[in-house]
């Protein structure tokens, strides 16, 4: 802990305060220049806990030092934060420079050492005083939840100091900060472009990198199985609601925020600062070579061979994004149809073996097991370049919004027209994403 003193804002005040409000109200005491104090009739108590050294807390801190024999001089040093049976030397100092409002939703201290940056988007709209709305709210007990910081175009605020447990993504808390984000997950990708957004994300950038920076944490973008396995970076509260809730719970910051040019803005915030940045932190992961070239509206496509299986929509959007790929549009889904040299008629993979129809037993991994090996029995030690027909694709429409299309019969004829109706979330047997790419 620093010293701190009449003037001084930030996360230490309102820990030195929440000292403060744990006690009684102070009456009479006397200051380190002899002067008899005592508490203002005018003066509610207790103080607010709102990071500002004002002259109640002065008052108070007095008050405090007199009653256990220290220098009752309102300033809170090494002598009276070890009073308070507290350390000077505190974990990663928590970010300076922000604006502050201490929410009461957390855990102090941390379980684990801070490996994972979680981004998460507010839900409301793009505002002026986004950032302080969303941590005033964070500051109500009721709301029972809370984030790190919270950040818009123009502020950031702090909410949680880094080493407390902010209450923001479930299981990955104890070693994660969280970031929240004016906008709302459902936005497009044109959205998180406008003028606002992009303003924001720069903000949030530096910040992230300085976070990385501060507790070792790599410059990439986590994905779900990264993330299960402990891996260090930074992911979407959607990989946490996906890896560790199957699939149930928030799915933000939606399949269009741009990790991409994000996770680059943060890599050079890192190499600013003097950190480092290894290849693999950026590195495209995906392997072209085999793939098959598909003409489709005048470009030349690089096409998967086949499908990544047992994906719900959100999680497809977003692992084409890191793979480097996009989401292919139904027309591209019926290029790819015709241009595969094995297809499989879907009418053979259609079940009617589930009892509720419910995401929880379409997508269970009995049933996901039990698909793949219908579809290995269709294609029957075939070989193929190009395979189609096993599942319905996660489709981009050209308006932007994401859904389900295809799953194509013998004839040609989709199964599946676009329907854009599922969550995010919404997984099963029949959901597949191929990897797609413009050539050139």
């Amino acid at each position: 802990m620093k010293t701190i003193r009449r003037g001084d804002k930030g996360a230490d005040v309102s820990a030195w305060q929440a000292i403060l409000v744990a006690g009684p109200r102070p009456t009479k005491w006397t200051n380190a220049a002899g002067a008899a104090r005592e508490w203002r009739a005018d003066w509610a108590w207790p103080i607010r806990v709102d990071g500002d050294f004002g002259e109640r807390t002065e008052a108070a801190s007095e008050a405090w030092q007199d009653a256990r024999g220290l220098v009752a001089d309102g300033v809170v040093g090494p002598k009276t934060w070890g009073a308070a049976g507290k350390k000077t030397e505190a974990a990663p100092a928590s970010t300076t420079g922000l604006s502050w409002v201490e929410s009461p939703n957390k855990n102090v201290g941390r379980k684990q050492r801070v490996r994972v940056i979680v981004v998460h988007t507010m839900e409301m709209n793009e505002v002026a005083r986004g950032a302080e709305s969303c941590a005033r709210y964070f500051a109500r007990p009721e709301t029972r939840a809370s984030a790190h910081y919270c950040v818009d175009a123009t502020s950031t605020w702090q909410c949680v100091r880094d080493e407390d447990t902010a209450w923001h993504a479930g299981a990955v808390n104890d070693y994660a900060i969280g970031i929240e984000h004016a906008g709302f997950a459902k936005q497009t990708a044109a959205e998180w472009d406008d003028d606002y957004s992009t303003k924001m994300l720069a903000r949030s950038a530096a910040l992230a990198a300085e976070l990385c920076v501060r507790f070792g944490i790599p410059p990439k973008k986590l994905g779900v199985a990264e993330l299960v396995a402990g891996e260090g970076g930074l992911c979407g509260h959607v990989d946490a609601t996906n890896g560790f809730a199957n699939g149930k719970g928030h799915w933000d910051p939606g399949p269009n925020f741009p990790w991409q040019a994000y996770v680059a803005a943060v890599a050079d915030g890192v190499r600013a600062l003097g950190g480092t940045v290894t290849a693999t932190d950026t590195a495209d992961p995906i392997d072209t070579s085999a793939w098959i070239e598909v003409e489709h509206g005048g470009a030349t496509w690089l096409v998967a061979p086949r499908y990544v299986a047992g994906v719900g929509i959100g999680e497809a959007a977003e692992l084409a994004r890191q793979s480097g790929c996009v989401l292919p549009t139904p027309d591209l889904v019926d290029a790819i149809w015709k241009r595969a040299d094995l297809k499989i008629d879907a009418a053979t993979l259609v079940r009617s073996d589930f009892k509720e129809w419910s995401m929880a037993e379409m997508s269970s991994a009995s049933v996901l097991a039990d698909q793949a090996k219908r579809i290995d029995a269709q294609i029957g030690g075939r070989a193929f370049t190009l395979l189609a027909g096993t599942h319905k694709d996660v489709a981009r429409h050209p308006d932007g919004r994401i859904g389900l299309y295809g799953w194509h019969r013998a004839s040609g004829q989709p199964i599946q027209g676009f329907f854009d109706k599922h969550a995010a979330s919404w997984k099963d047997y029949s959901q597949g994403l191929r990897l797609v790419k413009k050539k050139g």
